[in-house]
């Protein structure tokens, strides 16, 4: 019965009623004495016949096809070309996506269509922020430092305007009040916008327009259009979707209004996955072929691995996605043939031959210079990176990847890089390169972005970095990107890692608790170390180097694995949600006023301002004529153990001498003075509060002869309430 794709029946029984639910009634041609015919949904040859049939299709027929050919049940509309195809011809259609970047596009009702847009983009509006800190264009003008236009890209969410976190469109060209995000890549299908509005305005519209343009122009195409004179509800995250089949992808989005704007933040979520996301290999040729190539829009520098054995690309989505399809631009069809697609749970540099890995499928008939396409089967793909394999020795290769998903959950502790962002410093530290292209900085080396910038240390014995994780982990892993300079491999033969609750000082002292690595690995590989058992616990995670003579220690990238080890459950994080300054230095150090605002310093945010690379300000600087003072308010009362402070990276000595004081908002009482730890060669800088040091808010103050302040983020630690007995031993 397995070639059986219908039955008929000649007998009418009566008074019984049947259904068959993996079946249909459908008529056929040449039965005359049957009363019913059943067809198997399930069935090719049921659903549309023979395969060489060239005659107009039933329409179950193409949505089958469509079904089986493309994996998904989006929104279908039929091409008319598909009437004069065979079935087996139709199929190919419906796969075959050797297009360049400028095809892969069908002309419906006069519209140009992305094919694949018809399916692939169906509740994928979860993921990345695509608009975060990203360049931003407005109608040139004099605008209000604390409404500056360039909040609403900056992270701060805060409602309240008068905090520094919202923006005011007041200033009008060609009639309209507008702003631009260049999202800095034009592969992104950008369906969906949230919108914060704060407490002040209402009846306020607002139009989305999506195109590669970058200038704001008065008439846009059907096909650039996501909203139009969408209606904001103050004081609310409006959640706005591009539901249009016909809009484009587009670099550029275009917000505009006929009336005055006030935006506190606007986010952007894609249907595609990959943009800046993190990316890795088993190698690479050198700074510009590294995997981090292939996640952004740069056709002069192309990824790719050097020839080995058994080459591997690996995209980490963050979070767990059920994956549809894998889109790559090729380079040379050569070093992608054959290239299988898999989508797993497990990184791809702690083990290629997991047992939760899930088959998406194959590259094969790979064209040069095109776009292919591979089709995950069904929507049971799911996992938290994708990895592309080549099972020989040979070479891996492409110009660009992006994947079709949609969001399922987030991922699992155990997954997390909880060196993120963190605070960082090191032995001793050695800058390059002109103010724009940088690199050396210590914050580098855990920033998320795996390019050629990187930490670099100054000629050493023992050179050293250490990041704070902020809390206590059980540490399992470390995973280190590797410079992709032949020459400098051997260094990382003779690195070790490290876990302690003890702030470094003296690297003397260190000795491998995690891991100690004597493999020289490849270049531009992601280096994968399992820490010796039993799991070290701490607080800092420290990796070292030992050079018989001197030499530096220079790393792209480090991310830390662990669990949160919840020693005292009385002690957390200490929620903020305010921040005052008692004046602005106007252009301190070439920072823009409008990038000072408190809010910045409690943004959650510890990257920092450095060479001209401003992001629009994760900092904040006060000033005042004789004392200057700077408070942080907490969400109640707490208890605090601990602050950690993150000064401004290349002006440290702009907070020594400032005075923290633990207080209580509108009370005489004068609060307790935390005291100044010493602190290592580099910042953060650390201070220790004495028990009892109970308040709702923090204040620090600086007077004479130099009263500039600049914080660039806040962390506070403290039990609930008013008592806490057990305060961290740092």
């Amino acid at each position: 019965m397995e070639n059986c794709v219908g039955f008929t029946t000649s007998t009418v029984l009566q008074n019984i009623s049947c259904e068959l639910k993996s079946y249909f009634v459908y008529p056929l041609v040449g039965f005359k004495n049957s009363s019913h015919s059943f067809i198997l949904k399930d069935k090719e040859k049921g659903m549309c016949g023979s395969a060489n049939r060239s005659v107009d299709h039933p329409l179950e027929c193409l949505k089958f096809l469509w079904y089986q050919s493309v994996g998904c049940r989006g929104e279908f509309i039929k091409d008319e070309n598909w009437d004069s195809m065979s079935i087996e011809d139709i199929k190919k259609d419906m796969i075959s996506y050797h297009f360049t970047i400028e095809g892969g596009i069908r002309n419906i009702d006069g519209h140009k269509v992305y094919k694949r847009y018809l399916c692939l983009m169906t509740d994928i509006f979860e993921g990345e922020n695509l608009a975060f800190r990203k360049p931003i264009s407005f109608p040139s003008g004099s605008y209000e430092d604390l409404l500056h236009p360039t909040h609403v890209v900056d992270g701060v969410e805060f409602t309240e305007k008068n905090l520094g976190g919202c923006s005011n469109f007041n200033i009008k060209d060609s009639n309209d009040y507008w702003l631009i995000i260049d999202f800095l890549s034009t592969k992104n299908f950008i369906r969906k916008f949230i919108i914060t509005t704060p407490n002040c305005c209402d009846n306020q519209t607002i139009s989305i327009y999506l195109n590669n343009a970058g200038a704001h122009i008065t008439h846009y195409e059907k096909n650039e259009i996501c909203v139009e004179d969408y209606p904001l509800i103050n004081n609310h995250h409006n959640s706005i979707h591009c539901t249009s089949i016909y809009l484009f992808p587009g670099r550029y989005a275009t917000f505009k209004s006929a009336n005055e704007l006030q935006i506190c933040e606007i986010k952007a979520y894609s249907a595609t996955l990959s943009s800046f996301l993190p990316a890795f290999s088993s190698s690479a040729t050198g700074h510009y072929s590294m995997a981090y190539q292939a996640t952004i829009d740069n056709p002069i520098n192309i990824f790719e691995t050097s020839e080995e054995t058994k080459p591997w690309f690996g995209l980490s989505l963050l979070n767990i996605y059920i994956t549809k399809a894998i889109d790559i631009l090729s380079n040379r069809k050569h070093y992608l043939e054959n290239a299988i697609v898999y989508v797993t749970m497990t990184h791809p540099s702690d083990n290629l031959t997991s047992d939760d890995e899930d088959f998406c499928g194959q590259f094969i008939n790979v064209n040069d210079f095109s776009m292919t396409t591979v089709i995950c089967p069904g929507n049971k793909i799911f996992g938290q990176y994708v990895t592309i394999i080549r099972d020989a020795f040979t070479i891996i290769s492409f110009e660009t990847i992006n994947v079709w998903g949609y969001f399922v959950k987030k991922s699992s502790e155990i997954t997390k890089n909880i060196a993120l962002k963190k605070p960082v410093w090191a032995s001793s530290q050695q800058t390059f390169g002109s103010e724009k292209d940088a690199f050396g900085f210590e914050m580098m080396i855990n920033d998320g972005i795996y390019n050629f910038k990187m930490y670099h240390s100054r000629m050493s014995k023992k050179p050293w970095i250490c990041i704070d994780l902020l809390q206590e982990y059980l540490v399992f892993r470390f995973r280190i990107l590797i410079r992709p300079l032949a020459l400098i491999t051997e260094r990382f033969s003779n690195m070790f890692g490290r876990i302690e609750n003890t702030r470094p000082r003296n690297s003397i002292t260190f000795i491998a608790n995690c891991f100690n690595n004597t493999v020289n690995p490849a270049p531009g590989s992601l280096l994968s170390l399992k820490c010796f058992e039993p799991n070290p616990i701490g607080r800092y995670a420290i990796v070292f180097w030992e050079f018989l003579e001197g030499n530096s220690a220079n790393v792209p990238e480090i991310e830390v694995l662990g669990i949160l080890k919840k020693k005292n459950l009385d002690i957390i994080k200490i929620p903020m949600i305010r921040a005052e300054g008692s004046g602005l230095d106007p252009g301190a150090h070439k920072v823009e006023p409008y990038e000072q605002y408190p809010a910045k310093a409690i943004d959650g945010y510890v990257l920092q301002y450095f060479g001209n690379v401003k992001d629009y300000g994760y900092c904040s600087t006060v000033s005042h004529e004789k004392m200057s003072v700077f408070t942080v308010y907490f969400d109640g009362e707490y208890d605090v153990s601990e602050v950690t402070v993150v000064p401004r990276y290349q002006f440290s000595f702009l907070y020594e001498y400032v005075e923290l004081v633990v207080g209580i908002q509108n009370s005489l009482h004068d609060g307790k003075s935390c005291y100044q730890q010493p602190y290592a060669t580099r910042r953060p800088i650390f201070y220790s509060c004495p028990e009892d040091s109970v308040g709702n808010m923090l204040s620090f103050y600086r007077g004479l002869p130099s009263t500039i302040i600049h914080i660039c983020e806040i962390i506070a630690y403290g039990a609930k309430g008013t008592k806490n007995k057990i305060h961290f031993k740092t």
